[in-house]
């Protein structure tokens, strides 16, 4: 669209109409157009014609009227086409060209918000969601944020745009007042929507990584108590008490969880060495007691190994392949503290070598 040729002494209608005759010529050809590219490249470009169009078309005369001429026919001619922006975003995204997809989704937005399409785009919320994705993608994080925001208002896509927004807010963290805002954005969108995990876990993430652990130990509580059925809770339970070095209440709070979830690898894995660490604590106590270890003593000791070696066990079964959790080094001890050799040099094979740089 050339808009460099209109001369100074153009009135508004008469730019209005000459963007207009170029929808004209633009919708003629657009059913003949058999490739996609082309085919969306002139559709995307009567949209943005017809918004230019609609500006010039409203405009006040010299005596303060405005007379629309244009906008009523390219309703009515465009608006059944909106659908087509979106697959024209989709089109660009699959041939890896997201800068342009995303420039293809803030057309449909503008559209949503002007005069010509005002209540006629259906899917802005689906185009904000879409765009704050791409955004995110490229780490355009400002971008991403205000998209999402409109997403927001949209309830078939709110849930995954809170969680680009509570994303986006987590990259722009660079203060302490951002780490707050971003703290409380994170606990209102957990309890709008208990049921999703997903902001459970970024909340004990983040609280995690900054040190909070008293508070994740609070929440941890208020939430088995809310939902005793939540296996996220527990394992951050088990995992706030196995920190303060609590083994019998980690490993309850863990088996909580496991008993919930029987094929949850993390959590039988941080039984085993709860039970390792149980079993080394009690020695060394009953040594401090007895100076030297009974009979009886002993029975006790191999019995707690035993318990953290059938969870270890549980965990290589899980995971063969320790893509979740490295458990033959922990299981190697096991098995040569219980004098079980055989296993013991089978499993030593499967020990992860660390390497440095």
């Amino acid at each position: 669209m050339v808009i460099s040729s209109w001369g100074k002494d153009n009135t508004d209608q008469k730019i209005a109409a000459s963007i207009d005759r170029q929808i004209d010529a633009i919708l003629e050809r657009l059913p003949h157009l058999q490739d996609s590219t082309k085919y969306y490249k002139a559709l995307t470009e009567a949209f943005r014609s017809a918004l230019v169009c609609d500006y010039y078309d409203s405009r006040q005369d010299e005596k303060g009227r405005v007379k629309l001429k244009y906008r009523e026919t390219n309703q009515e001619r465009l608006t059944p086409l909106l659908p087509s922006i979106i697959s024209a975003a989709m089109y660009e995204h699959a041939h890896r060209s997201d800068q342009e997809a995303l420039g293809i989704l803030q057309l449909y937005i503008e559209c949503s918000t002007s005069a010509l399409f005002k209540e006629k785009a259906k899917q802005v919320g689906q185009a904000a969601y879409y765009a704050s994705l791409l955004a995110y993608s490229s780490e355009d994080f400002r971008t991403a944020d205000r998209y999402a925001d409109i997403a927001l208002n949209d309830n078939d896509y709110a849930k995954h745009a809170a969680e680009i927004k509570a994303e986006c807010m987590k990259h722009r963290m660079v203060t302490k007042l951002d780490s707050t805002r971003y703290l409380l954005t994170i606990m209102e969108l957990h309890e709008k929507d208990p049921e999703n995990k997903t902001y459970f876990g970024m909340l004990m993430k983040h609280l995690g990584s900054s040190g909070h652990y008293m508070e994740i130990g609070r929440l941890a509580h208020d939430e088995v108590e809310k939902d005793p059925h939540n296996k996220l809770a527990w394992a951050l339970l088990g995992e706030t008490e196995m920190r303060a070095k609590k083994w019998d209440e980690a490993i309850r709070a863990y088996q909580h969880a496991a008993d919930i979830d029987a094929t949850y690898t993390e959590v039988h894995y941080n039984i085993g060495i709860c039970y390792s660490y149980k079993a080394v604590a009690l020695k060394d106590s009953l040594q401090k007691s007895h100076k030297k270890l009974t009979a009886n003593d002993s029975k006790r000791i191999i019995a707690v190994f035993n318990s953290a070696k059938e969870h270890l066990e549980k965990a290589r079964r899980l995971d063969p392949k320790q893509e979740d959790v490295e458990w033959a080094e922990p299981l190697y001890q096991i098995y040569n503290v219980l004098n079980e050799q055989e296993k013991a040099e089978s499993t030593k094979k499967k020990i992860k070598k660390t390497t440095t740089d």
